[in-house]
């Protein structure tokens, strides 16, 4: 059985944690009829709630039937650069054996209501379609993209420390804090998923401890820096990334919205028997229009949007 997807609305929705994350693409790409914009909020428990609650009406005629997820991640791999395109192939949960990390939610917000985490898939997987859509778009428009895993997390990953121990123990290129969670709500929903992410610090770079109770407040950066002076060398730093990391998503969603709205509905059909249940949302095996195939290759505003 399949969930029709004949409808009125929107059909791609482009989602993000931060407006700083997602302001950049509304302002070029704001004025297409087939796509609509919502912010999730910060962390795990945001992005699962968020996107249930903006898929809450999935089965009707308004709910769009495809989510980009777009953002910043944090590099755990030292062959990635500031501003390169992470179009991840799986999205792994970070769990109490997946790593040496902390972790205060044992695992996300699912958890609580799973009478055992085990249950829950450790991974999760983009819809096919979507994903190769987005290497093609990427490569035409000539931004640097790799195609690696990547760890959902629950807290700011700062140190080289902690970077390269994600690193050695779970095969992952990035970390970020919404992917799984995101993609298990769109899954829930029926909707077909993709994350893409682009790199602001590096594996090598160690974020300053204080710079997670600044994240989405442009006050609180402003105070930061006229209370903390020394601190400007390092804001400015990040300023500059983000800026980077916002110009490659701009290059990478020019390319990737026309090339994903001319896709045929039919392609994106769910099945009802794979809502749910672990892996991949089922489709009709087509591909992208004119796909092909290839390899993976001080501003207080942004400062405040950093969390990754």
């Amino acid at each position: 059985m399949t969930i029709s997807r004949h409808r009125s609305g929107p059909k791609l929705l482009i989602a993000a944690a931060l407006e700083e994350e997602l302001s950049p693409i509304k302002k070029h790409m704001g004025g297409c009829s087939d796509v609509s914009f919502r912010t999730v909020g910060i962390g795990p428990r945001m992005a699962y709630q968020g996107v249930r609650s903006m898929l809450s009406n999935g089965s009707t005629i308004e709910g769009p039937h495809l989510l980009l997820l777009v953002g910043f991640a944090g590099a755990v791999d030292p062959f990635l650069k500031s501003g390169d395109i992470v179009v991840s192939k799986r999205y792994y949960r970070q769990t109490v054996n997946s790593s040496a990390l902390a972790t205060s939610t044992n695992g996300g917000p699912i958890v609580s209501r799973q009478s055992n985490d085990s249950e829950l898939p450790n991974f999760l997987e983009p819809d096919q379609i979507m994903n190769e859509c987005a290497m093609k778009a990427a490569h035409a428009a000539d931004v640097s993209f790799v195609t690696s895993p990547s760890l959902t997390v629950d807290r700011l990953i700062g140190s080289r420390a902690e970077k390269r121990a994600v690193f050695r123990q779970n095969l992952v290129s990035v970390v970020n804090m919404e992917d799984y969670w995101a993609a298990a709500a769109s899954r829930e929903a029926g909707v077909s998923f993709l994350s893409v992410r682009a790199v602001v610090d590096v594996a090598s770079q160690n974020l300053p401890d204080y710079l997670a109770s600044l994240t989405g407040s442009k006050f609180r950066v402003a105070m930061s820096i006229l209370s903390h002076p020394w601190r400007v060398a390092t804001l400015a730093r990040l300023s500059v990334e983000m800026r980077r990391s916002q110009q490659s998503l701009v290059q990478f969603a020019r390319s990737f919205i026309p090339m994903i709205t001319k896709t045929p509905e039919s392609d994106f059909l769910v099945s009802t028997a794979d809502v749910g249940n672990p892996g991949q949302l089922s489709h009709s095996n087509q591909s992208c229009p004119d796909s092909m195939g290839l390899a993976s290759q001080v501003n207080p505003g942004l400062t405040a949007g950093f969390i990754k």
